[in-house]
């Protein structure tokens, strides 16, 4: 993923993430709803809370292989063709 985004573009996911799933708390309470919607509805939201985790997972590993010196060929870069 870090060489897929860059890091302001993986922060900017995870906080946009978590306002979504704290949105959804608010915007679409489930009491009332009828149970098929309600069940719908968390499971959205369990979809987007799963995407905020593997965002987290992805940085730290990515953290992981820094602290290790690891993952320095992973960038990408340039390649000069003649």
């Amino acid at each position: 993923m870090d060489a897929m985004f860059s890091k302001e573009t993986q922060a900017h996911f995870l906080r946009a993430g978590s306002e979504m799933a704290m949105a959804m708390d608010s915007m679409f309470p489930t009491q009332g709803m009828p149970p098929e919607v309600r069940e719908h509805a968390v499971k959205a939201k369990k979809e987007i809370l799963l995407t905020v985790r593997a965002l987290i997972d992805a940085r730290i590993e990515a953290c992981d292989r820094n602290e290790k010196g690891e993952g320095k060929g992973d960038r990408l870069r340039k390649i000069d063709v003649q």
